[in-house]
C-alpha cells in the first residue's frame, strides 16, 4: 500500500485535526515528500505519528500519556491508503472476498484506516472502503498487512535498540526479496530445512558485498583519514524456515577504521550512523536486490550531524531513493530541497497568523513552471543554493543583482535585522523566483532594475519593457514590488559603473563615516531608501524620503510611463 494522505488529531502538538495530502493529483507520482518551516512547528511530529501509525501494538499496549494532547479526547491516526492487485495481493483477495471489489476491476484502489488510542488503552483499528466498513473480523489482517509495511524510520540520537531493528529489517526484507526470486512461494521455502535457508543467506550475502564496497568507498570520501570499512553480516539462523530467519536472525552492521577494528554501526558517530543507513538502503535498491517491499523511508532531519559537503551528496542520495520507493523528510537545510525535481512535493508548516496557537500547511501545489522557469531554477541551484531558506524566513526579498545584496547583507550585519535575501542574479530569474514563492503563499519583496537607458535603442528597450512586465505578472496581494529607474548606479550615483568596478564602488560608499563626504550622503539615501521600501523598521533610518528614482510597481500603466519616452516605434 502507498500512503496517499494523512491525517493527526489529539498527537502532541496537534490538538485540531491536521492534514498532509502525499500524493498530489496535480502532480506526477510524488515519491518524495520533503517537510519543511521552522523549529517546533510540528515537523517531527507528524512524521513520527506516521510511525507510530504502522508499527506493531507491544507491551505495554498502551501509548504514553504525554502523548495526548487533551488526555480527555482519543488521539486519532488516519491514513488514505492507494493499493492494486498486483502489489497488494493479499487486501485484494480479501476485499474481494467479501465482494467489495468487483472481478473486472483495475487499478489502483483507496482504503482509508482509522488508529484510535485512548488514554491507558490498546489502540484499535476500523477501516472503511468505498463508503462501506470493514467487519472487524477482517482487521485483524488488515492490521498485519500495516504491521508488515512499517517504515524505515531514521532519526537523531537512536538507540542502539532501534539501530539494530532497523538493521534487521533490511537484512530481512532484502533475504525475502531473494526468496521471491527463487521459486516464487514462501511456503515452500518456509518448508525448506536449514541448508537451503543457509544457502539463501549467503547468496544475499554475496549480493551485499557490492553494497558493502560501495558505502565504504562514499563514507571515506566524506569523513576523511578514517579509513572505514563497512560488513552488513546476518547472524547463523536458529530456526530451520525462512520465517523462522526473518524472526530470529541478529543482523548487524561493522564498520573498520583506522582507529578500531569491527565496530558496531551503533557505537559509530551520529553522522556515520545515518549516512550509513541512508546509503545501504540506497544502495540496496541501486544492486536490485530487492524492492524492499511496500515501506516507506521516513528520515527526520538527514542533514543533522553532517558537514555541507556531506549534506550536498546526501541530496542527491534522497532524490534517487525516492525516485524507487517513497520517502518523506524533515529539514532544516535549503541545500536538501530541489525545487526542480518533479516528483518531489514540499510542505511548509507554518504559524497561522490568526491563531497562534494553530498550525498551518502551505504546500506545492500544480506547479505552473515553464521550461526557461526550470532552466533557471537549475542556474539558481547551482549558484546559490541557500536560496531556499525562504522557507524558513518571515521576510523574503529578491533582488536583481549583486550589489543590492551587498547593500542589504551590510543592513543585516550592521542593524541586526532579519530577513532573507534572494539574488537573483539577472532580472530574466525574478519571475521565476516569484512564481516559487507564490506556490507556498510567501510574502516577498522585489526590486529590480528598469534598465531604461536612454541611450539605448529602441528594440532593447522594448525587450526590456517585457521582462518587467513578465515580473509583474508574476505579481501577487502578497507582494510589493519595485524598480529602480533605470539601473542602481544611475539612482543613486547618477552615474554608470563599470562591471568590474561595482563591487568595489559600493564598498568604498558602504565603509564611509563622515557625514560631510559626499559618499556619506549617498550612502544614508540608499539605507533609507531600503529601510522604507522593505518596511525593515530600523530607526536609525526612519526617513518619509524614497529616492525619486525608486518606484513602486502595481500596474502595466507604470511601466508605460517609465518606457514612453523613450520607445518610438
Amino acid at each position: 500500500m502507498r500512503l496517499k494522505n494523512f491525517k493527526v488529531q489529539n498527537y502532541k502538538v496537534f490538538e485540531d485535526e491536521f492534514s498532509v495530502e502525499l500524493i498530489k493529483q496535480t502532480r506526477k507520482e510524488g515519491n518524495f515528500t520533503i517537510l519543511t518551516g521552522k523549529n517546533n512547528m510540528g515537523k517531527s511530529t507528524f512524521l513520527e505519528a506516521i510511525n507510530e501509525f504502522f508499527k506493531p501494538n507491544t507491551k505495554p499496549l498502551c501509548i504514553p500519556s504525554d502523548c495526548f494532547n487533551n488526555k480527555s479526547n482519543s488521539i486519532v491516526l488516519k491514513s488514505e491508503m492507494l493499493f492494486n492487485k498486483e502489489n497488494d495481493a493479499v487486501l485484494w483477495t480479501l476485499l474481494t472476498n467479501e465482494g467489495l471489489i468487483a472481478e473486472n476491476v483495475e487499478g489502483n484502489q483507496m482504503i482509508n484506516i482509522s488508529k484510535r488510542y485512548s488514554v491507558d488503552k490498546a489502540a484499535t483499528f476500523s477501516a472503511s472502503f468505498n463508503g462501506s466498513s470493514i467487519q472487524t473480523s477482517l482487521m485483524k489482517t488488515i492490521v498485519k498487512i500495516i504491521n508488515d509495511e512499517e517504515p524505515y524510520y531514521i532519526r537523531p540520537n537512536m538507540t542502539t535498540e532501534e539501530i539494530n531493528k532497523l538493521i534487521n529489517t533490511i537484512y530481512s526484507d532484502a533475504v525475502s526479496a531473494s526468496s521471491d526470486k527463487g521459486d516464487g512461494s514462501l511456503d515452500v521455502i518456509n518448508r525448506q530445512i536449514k541448508d537451503a535457508i543457509q544457502g539463501l543467506k549467503s547468496d544475499t550475502d554475496q549480493l551485499l558485498s557490492k553494497v558493502e564496497e560501495n558505502v565504504s568507498q562514499i563514507l571515506n570520501d566524506l569523513f576523511k583519514n578514517q579509513d572505514f570499512k563497512i560488513k552488513i553480516e546476518g547472524i547463523e539462523p536458529s530456526g530451520l524456515s525462512l520465517k523462522d530467519l526473518l524472526k530470529n536472525t541478529d543482523t548487524k552492521i561493522t564498520i573498520d577504521s583506522s582507529s578500531k577494528k569491527n565496530m558496531l554501526l551503533s557505537e559509530q558517530g551520529t553522522g556515520v550512523q545515518r549516512m550509513s543507513l541512508i546509503y545501504t538502503i540506497q544502495d540496496i535498491i541501486k544492486q536490485k536486490i530487492g524492492n524492499l517491499g511496500n515501506r516507506m523511508l521516513l528520515i527526520d532531519e538527514p542533514e543533522a550531524f553532517l558537514h555541507p559537503e556531506a549534506t550536498r551528496q546526501l541530496s542527491n542520495s534522497l532524490y534517487d531513493i525516492g525516485n524507487k520507493m517513497p520517502i518523506i523528510i524533515t529539514t532544516h537545510s535549503p541545500v536538501l530541497i530541489n525545487l526542480e525535481n518533479d516528483h518531489t512535493v514540499i510542505d511548509i508548516f507554518k504559524i497561522d497568523r490568526n491563531n497562534s496557537d494553530a498550525i498551518t500547511l502551505f504546500t506545492s501545489e500544480n506547479n505552473q513552471f515553464t521550461a526557461d522557469d526550470l532552466q533557471n531554477m537549475k542556474i539558481l541551484n547551482y549558484v546559490d543554493s541557500y536560496v531556499n531558506e525562504f522557507f524558513f524566513s518571515d521576510k523574503n526579498i529578491i533582488v536583481e543583482g549583486f550589489t543590492e545584496k551587498l547593500v542589504l547583507k551590510y543592513i543585516q550585519k550592521k542593524f541586526n535585522t532579519p530577513f532573507h535575501i534572494v539574488n537573483a542574479n539577472g532580472k530574466s530569474t525574478v519571475g521565476t523566483i516569484m512564481k516559487i514563492l507564490n506556490q507556498f503563499g510567501t510574502p516577498y519583496y522585489v526590486l529590480h532594475d528598469t534598465d531604461c537607458n536612454p541611450e539605448h535603442q529602441s528594440v532593447t528597450l522594448k525587450s526590456a519593457k517585457t521582462i518587467c512586465n513578465t515580473i509583474l505578472s508574476n505579481k501577487t496581494e502578497n507582494s510589493k514590488l519595485w524598480v529602480q529607474n533605470f539601473t542602481f548606479e544611475k539612482v543613486f550615483y547618477n552615474s554608470v559603473i563599470p562591471p568590474d568596478k561595482k563591487t568595489s564602488h559600493i564598498y568604498k560608499i558602504l565603509d564611509s563615516t563622515e557625514e560631510d563626504n559626499a559618499l556619506y550622503n549617498i550612502k544614508q539615501d540608499i539605507l533609507q531608501t531600503y529601510n522604507k521600501i522593505f518596511e525593515l523598521g530600523i530607526e536609525e533610518l526612519e526617513s518619509d524620503v524614497i529616492n525619486s528614482n525608486v518606484l513602486n510597481i502595481s500596474n502595466p500603466d507604470e511601466y508605460d510611463n517609465i518606457f514612453s519616452q523613450y520607445i518610438f516605434d
